[in-house]
């Protein structure tokens, strides 16, 4: 019996299937903490888990500082917009988003890297816009 044949009574037993015998080549990679690897082994070189685990918490916390940024990037264009359409100085927001835009991080994830681009480039094409009407005389 190796797999769920329907509901049973509680507390029966579950049948625990066997398990394969580990084969020389498995054994080769394989390496317990006080052994040194086997010859030809790759196990000195394989990250330990609590490397890798300390690892993606920094991806992730790098990672979810990025998003917070390209977060406030948004909401200072947002900021901007209504200030343009209320018809109030803009010079708070565009010091702010030329400051957002001058320590905009890096991400490890490639989706958000780029997530993070396409908003600052959005915002920097808002901030000439901004700058060439300043320069152009008004009708």
């Amino acid at each position: 019996m190796s797999g769920i044949e329907g509901p049973g009574p509680a507390g029966a037993p579950v049948p625990v299937p066997a398990r394969r015998p580990m084969r020389r080549r498995d054994a080769e990679f394989f390496v317990t903490d006080g052994e040194a690897p086997a010859a030809g082994g790759v196990a000195a070189a394989a990250p330990s888990a609590a490397g890798m685990v300390a690892l993606q918490e920094v991806d992730g916390a790098t990672d979810r500082a990025a998003g917070r940024h390209g977060r406030r990037i948004l909401a200072a264009l947002a900021g901007l917009q209504r200030s343009l359409l209320g018809g109030v100085g803009t010079a708070a927001t565009v010091a702010e988003l030329q400051d957002l835009l001058a320590s905009l991080p890096e991400s490890s994830d490639p989706a958000l890297q780029f997530a993070l681009q396409a908003v600052a480039l959005r915002a920097r094409v808002e901030l000439a816009r901004l700058a060439m009407a300043a320069d152009r005389p008004s009708l």
